[in-house]
């Protein structure tokens, strides 16, 4: 994977989706890595391909990387960029209530502040793999299923170009760090320090059928989630993960 001291941003006002807008950039020939944001998303989404609103206000932003690692570990990039988007908010808004909830949110007092979403495709005769982070910062979007919280609701002198400075600052340094996953284990152990506490009540939908709920235990080696339920801690490698009252 080729690297730069300091990868582009590329700024939009409004596109459907930054990740997307990513993988067109790449496919015309964009240099990787670069990033991608934009002040609104008209088709915002979130993991199984549900809408993620996307008001004017909030931070949205991509990276593209090219060949990051083997296939076998991009799984293992949602970790880097999990723990990269602490350290970014830890930065900007000095505080430390932020926690990482499996695979992909971050919660504040039990409500969802922001999510993340990994994308590959095979282009350019490259994998091509986009993370994308969404922030809540001025604006909580309505009618959710689940309650939702803002960055203004934390720190009222927060700055959302300076989140976007941190975060891809941040997100670079911990992908040297995970350096294509050779030394995962280090990122695991950040992740987990900023984890739901053990002994958190989770409900796991694996697929239409499929539910188990148990408490939130760990991560193992790979990165799979560790359920305990009251017979056995069960493994889980992917799923939704629903906290009572939070998607």
């Amino acid at each position: 994977m080729s690297m730069k001291t300091s990868p582009q941003l590329i700024r939009l006002q409004s596109v459907d989706s930054t990740n997307e807008e990513a993988f067109r950039l790449h496919a015309a020939e964009t240099a990787a890595p670069f990033f991608v944001t934009a002040a609104e998303q008209m088709q915002g989404r979130g993991r199984s391909g549900r809408t993620w609103q996307s008001p004017v206000g909030n931070l949205y932003l991509s990276c593209l990387l090219e060949n990051p690692a083997s296939s076998e570990k991009l799984s293992q990039l949602g970790f880097v960029a999990g723990v990269a988007l602490i350290d970014a908010l830890v930065a900007t808004a000095h505080s430390k209530c932020f926690h990482l909830k499996w695979p992909n949110d971050v919660i504040v007092d039990g409500a969802k502040l922001a999510g993340l979403l990994l994308e590959t495709r095979q282009q350019n005769n490259a994998q091509a793999v986009v993370i994308g982070w969404g922030v809540n910062i001025s604006q909580t979007p309505k009618d959710l299923p689940y309650r939702a919280i803002g960055l203004h609701e934390i720190s009222s002198s927060l700055d959302k170009e300076q989140l976007c400075q941190q975060l891809m600052s941040a997100f670079m340094q911990r992908l040297l760090q995970w350096d294509e996953g050779r030394n995962f284990n280090a990122i695991r152990q950040l992740w987990l320090q900023f984890a739901l506490p053990p002994g958190t009540p989770l409900m796991v939908r694996g697929s239409e059928t499929e539910k188990f709920e148990g408490v939130f235990e760990s991560i193992d080696a790979d990165g799979s989630l560790l359920l305990k339920t009251p017979f056995e801690t069960r493994r889980i490698i992917a799923g939704d993960v629903i906290l009572p009252g939070v998607a």
